[in-house]
């Protein structure tokens, strides 16, 4: 995945573990990250090259991030190349989030940046849960560790969202 980021890129990373695995994986090439996470912002903090951006905002213990208008706030104001998310599942066209804390930043972040990077596996895939949070089409790439199936690689061909194995 790390491929497609390129130099003064900005982008952002929700506060998932799935983000969290990825930000480990950024090379320390000129860039912006931005999260709500202080786990990835603090893990990014040592990477002489990567500037790190915290949203700010009201700050949530149980997910170590920062939640609220404030942090939506920023996200609009930002120039984001790529956001990078993941949810709880994805079934009939749509991205699904069990959590509605999460909702409204991932929405911002899907509204606000000129790439979407949505990162699952194979669990998640033909799983509703209960919210939905987007349609699928709202994202350009789907990043999976096994080809989803026919129906769901027809919907992405349809709808111009490239998948990457």
């Amino acid at each position: 995945m790390v491929k497609h980021l390129f130099p003064e890129a900005t982008i952002a990373l929700d506060a998932s573990s799935t983000a969290w695995n990825v930000a480990q994986r950024i090379p320390n090439i000129p860039c912006k990250v931005v999260s709500s996470s202080m786990r990835i912002i603090y893990s990014l903090s040592h990477q002489p090259h990567i500037e790190t951006i915290a949203t700010g905002g009201v700050y949530v213990e149980k997910y170590n991030a920062f939640y609220g208008p404030l942090s939506e706030q920023l996200l609009s104001r930002l120039k984001i190349d790529i956001a990078i998310i993941s949810c709880t599942g994805v079934a009939d066209g749509a991205i699904w989030e069990s959590n509605e804390v999460n909702i409204a930043f991932k929405r911002k972040l899907l509204a606000n940046s000129k790439q979407v990077f949505l990162l699952v596996d194979h669990s998640k895939l033909e799983r509703k849960d209960r919210f939905k949070m987007a349609d699928l089409s709202e994202v350009d790439k789907l990043f999976v560790n096994q080809l989803p199936s026919q129906a769901l690689q027809n919907y992405c061909k349809q709808n111009s969202i490239d998948i990457v194995l």
